[in-house]
């Protein structure tokens, strides 16, 4: 699979796509925080790092939707899988 095959919502993902992905994506986040540390500009930092989390964010929930479709659930399950936490999280506050 190419590149840009995991920004496309179309086509399936088999569980060693899933885990490649998961564990290179591991490695580009923390490529991003040494990377943020040595950028001196604050404002240059922040948004730095709110571009990286927007592309790895985007690029989670297609990968989470193909992998979903290969399982035969609906992309709803997605907006479960984040929604609920992120509801409870700003309900504890």
């Amino acid at each position: 699979m190419n590149l840009f095959g995991y920004w496309s919502p179309f086509g399936r993902f088999t569980r060693l796509q899933w885990w490649r992905f998961q564990i290179w994506a591991m490695f580009g986040i923390i490529l991003v925080v040494f990377a943020s540390i040595n950028i001196a500009n604050d404002t240059l930092r922040v948004g730095f790092v709110v571009l990286a989390v927007a592309i790895f964010l985007l690029t989670w929930m297609i990968v989470g939707l193909k992998r979903l479709h290969d399982r035969n659930k609906s992309a709803w399950w997605l907006a479960l899988f984040y929604a609920v936490p992120f509801l409870l999280d700003a309900s504890a506050y």
